[in-house]
């Protein structure tokens, strides 16, 4: 049982220190395994680049390796736990989190303080149930947060102390609601670290690379591979050791020092030995962005620094008036990378530090200059028209057929009349609907006019008893067609919804109610239109949202199916679902720029790293607490926590990590050449 460190600063090569610390440990341990964790979002990147150097270096066309296994730390928990019975529970998705905290601030309104106002606001059942995962996650217990509360009951902090009493009541409810029916992130971590304690570990060999921190259950897990596996090794950017004390927060090096200083420490604990630092030496990116790090190193330590070297081009600045010249000025710049200096469009990453000042630009030019592309940011589903639907079908009998429920619910596309068994033309539904939605403004009908008799299209006014004209009666045709297919569809769906007694029965109507009304084909309709016009990530967007759905009605009805129904209620529940929901995406070729946001972890396989937005305003970005605990919280609220437990950083701490966090994105990746791009 041994901890090595490998260390180095960010344009250092680690990769190919560890992978000779690998081919070491092959030769000297026969029976080695050799695990290389990752973070998760980097993982595929990871597998195929380490595989391909193992590949190189033993010379080979084709490798096949048994004896080492790419992996993150969701995926080690599948490696070791897979037939375990715990591992084999349902996940509890984000928004079947968001469901459970609704329904508990419901059940347990009468016994919160300050929570009782705060759920009917947007957005904070999302934030609440955001807080308890990262309490579960940060080893932190209701009884833990019980515990801190009672500490503190007699402080003069009235606001920490009501959020602590809220807190511990909803977590308590959350715990015991998901015990032994659920396995979430941290449940799987704290499974996975008394698996491992358990395992025969004598010759398994852990590499963790790619990390800057860890959480509580991360650390736990760590804790366990200390004690029973073979050697732990772990790489860090970072210039030096801290043995003795911790960092400061102002250090260039803050986090990493900060997981060397704690590993260091727990080593000691566990009667491991430590073996002597290893430091990567070669350089991984060019002599100008070596340069460009030794600057910012000896400018945060507030040293004067001398450009001694002449540079050679692999640094450029550039500023343009706009965003949009700014966006066009990079794809112009990466045509003509390709065309005429032999890069490929996966050589290219391209980081911005927000993406939605972009997000209405990016696509139309990246499409208008021929470059395939690839987001690689989360989406959510809130927006799809299905969401849509779902909201409007049950806000129109609330509302009494409101003109804007009754468009919003007809606008998503997603109903429509069917003739000969076969769906109305998309582009006559459109003029067809258009003409309704005239009608009804004209008139202002609601309930009463939708489920009334016929509508009569009149050119001027109801006054108007002249001739009428063919086109007059076409129309009047056509805004019946919308309404009349209103009038069927909707009314039995409402009249059995009302008479639906428990959670599960009207689970089960409004599921039976969107397959027969044709929702279901609609929605395949579209993702064979997307995958015929060639847009794969657009067609997995479809089924992905139908999909969720059907989970939050199965986690409905698992959580509140045998509860008396509540219209309200159960729409609040699928919205609250919906908030937490996210796209799953995988890019649709290898040959693609990756545009990605610069708070992500990015593999190191880029030739060219381009910066759009490199502005004062975003360096140093302001820091927002996204928690329901403040950094004075934080303050009050650590001391009474186990020394296992950390909280994240607060804001301070953040903004003292900024300057880091910049270096690892102009060097994160492998540039050769960095270009900054900057709109005035």
């Amino acid at each position: 049982m041994s901890l090595n460190f490998v260390l180095g600063t960010a344009a250092k090569d680690h990769q190919t220190l560890l992978l000779e610390q690998i081919k070491n440990i092959s030769q000297t341990d026969p029976k080695a395994k050799i695990y290389y964790i990752v973070p998760n979002h980097i993982k595929f990147a990871a597998e195929v680049s380490v595989l391909d150097q193992l590949r190189q270096s033993r010379d080979q066309d084709l490798l096949a390796a048994t004896d080492i296994q790419i992996l993150s730390f969701s995926r080690l928990a599948w490696y070791f736990m897979k037939n375990d019975p715990s591992y084999q529970l349902p996940r509890l998705s984000a928004a079947g989190a968001n469901m459970l905290v609704h329904k508990i601030l419901r059940t347990k309104n009468d016994e919160l303080t300050i929570f009782k106002s705060e759920q009917t606001q947007t957005g904070f059942v999302s934030q609440l149930a955001g807080q308890l995962i990262e309490l579960s996650l940060a080893l932190i217990t209701s009884e833990d947060l019980w515990h801190s509360y009672e500490m503190l009951e007699q402080s003069k902090d009235t606001d920490l102390v009501a959020k602590l009493h809220d807190l511990s009541i909803v977590y308590r409810e959350f715990e015991q609601h998901i015990q032994g029916k659920y396995l979430g992130t941290a449940n799987m971590l704290e499974a996975l670290a008394k698996k491992l304690a358990q395992s025969e570990l004598s010759h398994s060999y852990f590499i963790l690379d790619g990390f800057s921190q860890f959480n509580a259950g991360e650390y736990q897990i760590i804790t366990s591979l200390l004690q029973n596996a073979e050697q732990v090794t772990v790489s860090l950017v970072l210039d030096r050791p801290y043995v003795h004390h911790a960092p400061e927060a102002s250090e260039l090096f803050y986090r990493s020092g900060q997981v060397y200083y704690r590993l260091y420490q727990l080593a000691r604990q566990e009667h491991v030995k430590v073996m002597v630092d290893s430091f990567a030496k070669q350089d991984r990116v060019s002599a100008d962005l070596v340069t460009l790090e030794d600057y910012w190193i000896a400018s945060n330590d507030l040293k004067p620094f001398t450009l001694t070297p002449k540079l050679q081009g692999d640094l450029q600045l550039i500023e343009a008036d706009d965003r949009l010249e700014e966006v066009k000025c990079l794809a112009t710049k990466i045509r003509q990378m390709v065309l005429l200096e032999g890069y490929r469009y996966q050589d290219f990453l391209l980081l911005t530090r927000h993406l939605d000042p972009y997000k209405n630009i990016l696509q139309p030019t990246f499409e208008q200059f021929e470059i395939p592309f690839f987001t690689d940011l989360q989406k959510k589903m809130s927006d799809h028209p299905l969401v849509e639907l779902i909201q409007a079908l049950f806000l129109v009998e609330q509302r009494n057929y409101r003109y804007e429920d009754m468009m919003r619910l007809l606008k998503t596309e997603l109903l429509l009349p069917k003739c000969e068994g076969k769906f109305m033309p998309l582009a006559e539904y459109r003029q067809a609907l258009d003409l309704a939605e005239n009608q009804v403004l004209k008139f202002g009908y609601r309930k009463k006019g939708w489920l009334g008799e016929d509508w009569v299209y009149y050119r001027f006014g109801t006054s108007d008893f002249g001739a009428r004209t063919k086109n007059e009666d076409e129309i009047t045709a056509k805004i019946n067609l919308i309404k009349n297919y209103v009038k069927e569809l909707l009314p039995p769906f409402y009249a059995k919804l009302a008479k639906a007694s428990t959670g599960k029965a009207a689970a089960s109507l409004l599921y039976e109610f969107l397959v027969d009304a044709g929702v279901v084909e609609q929605l395949d309709l579209w993702r064979k239109q997307a995958l015929k016009a060639g847009k794969v990530d657009a067609s997995t967007r479809e089924e992905q949202v139908w999909g969720t759905f059907c989970d939050l009605l199965d986690e409905y009805v698992e959580i509140l199916g045998e509860q008396p129904f509540e219209p309200q209620d159960f729409l609040d529940l699928l919205q609250a679902g919906f908030e937490g929901a996210t796209y799953s995406q995988v890019p649709t070729t290898l040959d693609q720029v990756v545009i990605s946001e610069s708070g992500m972890v990015q593999p190191n396989d880029k030739k060219v790293v381009m910066l759009l937005g490199a502005t004062d305003l975003v360096m140093p970005d302001v820091a927002v607490s996204e928690g329901l605990f403040s950094d004075h919280d934080k303050e009050m609220l650590q001391p009474t926590l186990s020394e296992t437990s950390y909280l994240p950083d607060d804001t301070e701490h953040v903004l003292a990590n900024e300057p880091f966090f910049e270096l690892s994105c102009l060097l994160d990746a492998d540039p050769k050449t960095l270009f900054e791009l900057s709109a005035k």
